[in-house]
């Protein structure tokens, strides 16, 4: 029993012993890892008294193994420049694009925010992220868009935006604009007649609607409503211009000259 107390008594000097001496050296090593790091900086990122550099995002550049407590310089890894490239290649993305509020490396981007594009493939993924209601405002705003574009259509003229699933009563869907957010629709008339009265009752000067454009004899048109028809006529292969001109359908309030 003596001899075990003995025993573990001298154990317990020598690691006191060596546990002093490791602390200066581990000090010295690290002093001397941060001095070489700041001197190869950006290459060298931090120092680290564990050989794996916090995970796979870093590498060990160099080692400082003077006596006992060693130190490391780290730098980014394959892994990790692919990760920063990411990060560089989403922020300066979301800089020129209106739609995108930050960037960040989860693809959930938080309450109230979802993800519109991904940068990733290699390192860590990185995502763009915006607010539903921005994408919904800026999907009205490509409708709109869209819509005065094709408003003088010689086939289906665009005649407003919609969220409306089907556009409302009267109307059709032209063209959809769609994803995350509320959706938005370009429409077009059904029949154009209907608008045309509605005018001619607040409008004063209008005599009444006509399919005419010329309004006839003694009448004019004063504005003009574009539909398309809801009966289309039974017809062969190789629809002219002219046929198609025949389905549209719109109205002309019409006053006197």
């Amino acid at each position: 029993m003596k001899n075990l107390l003995g025993f573990l008594g001298i154990v317990t000097i020598l690691l006191l012993i060596f546990s002093g001496n490791a602390y200066p050296k581990s000090k010295e090593n690290k002093a001397v890892c941060e001095r070489w790091c700041n001197e190869h900086k950006p290459e060298c990122a931090f120092c680290d008294s564990a050989a794996f550099c916090k995970g796979r995002t870093y590498d060990v550049i160099k080692s400082f193994k003077k006596g006992t407590g060693n130190w490391y310089a780290c730098g980014l890894s394959k892994y990790g420049n692919e990760s920063r490239k990411n990060k560089e290649d989403c922020e300066a993305w979301c800089k020129d694009d209106k739609r995108c509020g930050f960037c960040k490396s989860s693809v959930g981007c938080g309450a109230k925010y979802t993800a519109i594009k991904m940068f990733g493939g290699r390192g860590k993924n990185w995502y763009a992220c915006a607010k539903p209601s921005n994408l919904s405002d800026l999907r009205k705003q490509e409708c709109e868009k869209w819509c005065e574009e094709h408003r003088d259509s010689k086939i289906f003229p665009c005649i407003k935006c919609s969220s409306a699933t089907g556009c409302g009563k009267g109307y059709r869907v032209a063209k959809r604009f769609q994803g995350k957010g509320k959706n938005w629709n370009a429409c077009e008339y059904i029949s154009s007649r209907g608008d045309c009265e509605e005018y001619c009752k607040e409008t004063p000067e209008c005599a009444f609607c006509s399919g005419n454009p010329g309004c006839g004899a003694g009448y004019r048109s004063m504005k003009t409503f574009r539909g398309i028809s809801d009966r289309m006529p039974t017809i062969g292969f190789g629809v002219s211009e002219t046929i198609v001109e025949y389905l549209k359908k719109n109205s002309y309030a019409c006053k006197k000259k």
